[in-house]
């Protein structure tokens, strides 16, 4: 603030050289300043004071005007909530009051005018206030989304692997891979490894877990880009060890539908 008025008693006081030199040297400090908001303004200003920028110097430091607030009386701004929240609009002169001529107009007449005028805009507000809100339109119910279908693909020695595919993108698919215990013991080492065509790509992420205890389930995500938009197909190699012994197994899967793609 203190560096803004600097600049506006520059521009006061421009016909006086000594008065702008003493600004430029007291901004001229600022400069380098540390806090760079007070680095940044006392820069702009510096440069403002030059010489080739005293056509508009003036024009940017001038005084500001105060606003023009019209004149409501207190009954109709406070005691009526109406006009109150409408009260932004009436922040205006009237066009008719703006352009009238003093000297042509008698004092009586401009009075009766000007308040004229202020009751055409309150009664205007208040008309828009009691107008009945417009309906919005209904828009036509959205069918729900399709629930997620967990495909079968392995089912052996207590072991269930199932995937749900889900669309990401306009090309991407997540598949998501649960594999749950339906044994009576732990299932341990679990390790999960997939391949797809070269046209497509797939990126494994880590699963939940690879100690299945009896009754639970872990999950790992795959992801699945395929810019092509050619039949999913997997091949996969799970490794597990249940009831004390490591079980392998190789698996092709292209079950899912067209749609999944």
């Amino acid at each position: 603030m203190a560096l803004t008025a600097l600049a506006k008693a520059a521009g006061r006081f421009a016909a006086l050289p000594a008065v702008v030199a003493s600004v430029r040297a007291a901004l001229a400090q600022h400069t380098h300043a540390v806090d760079a908001e007070l680095q940044a303004r006392a820069a702009e200003f510096d440069a403002l004071l030059r010489r080739e920028l005293d056509p508009v110097r003036a024009a940017v430091v001038e005084r500001m005007p105060p606003p023009e607030y019209a004149e409501v009386p207190y009954d109709e701004y406070v005691l009526n909530p109406a006009a109150m929240r409408m009260k932004a609009l009436t922040l205006f002169r009237p066009p008719e009051l703006i352009a009238a001529d003093p000297a042509a107009d008698p004092a009586g007449d401009s009075a009766a005018r000007a308040e004229a005028s202020r009751q055409s805009v309150v009664s205007d507000l208040l008309n828009l206030m009691d107008e009945a809100p417009t309906s919005a339109p209904i828009s036509a119910p959205t069918s729900p989304p399709q629930p997620a279908v967990a495909y079968p693909v392995f089912h052996q020695h207590g072991l269930r692997l199932t995937l749900t595919p889900s669309k990401r993108a306009a090309h991407v698919v997540d598949l998501r891979a649960d594999f749950t215990n339906t044994g009576d013991s732990a299932v341990s080492g679990l390790a999960f490894q997939v391949a797809v065509p070269k046209s497509q790509k797939i990126q494994i992420h880590p699963p939940s877990g690879q100690h299945i205890s009896a009754g639970s389930s872990v999950s790992q995500l795959l992801r699945v880009s395929n810019p092509t938009q050619a039949q999913l197909r997997l091949r996969m190699k799970i490794a597990f060890t249940a009831d004390a012994q490591t079980h392998e197994h190789m698996l092709d899967f292209s079950g899912f539908p067209s749609t999944v793609v």
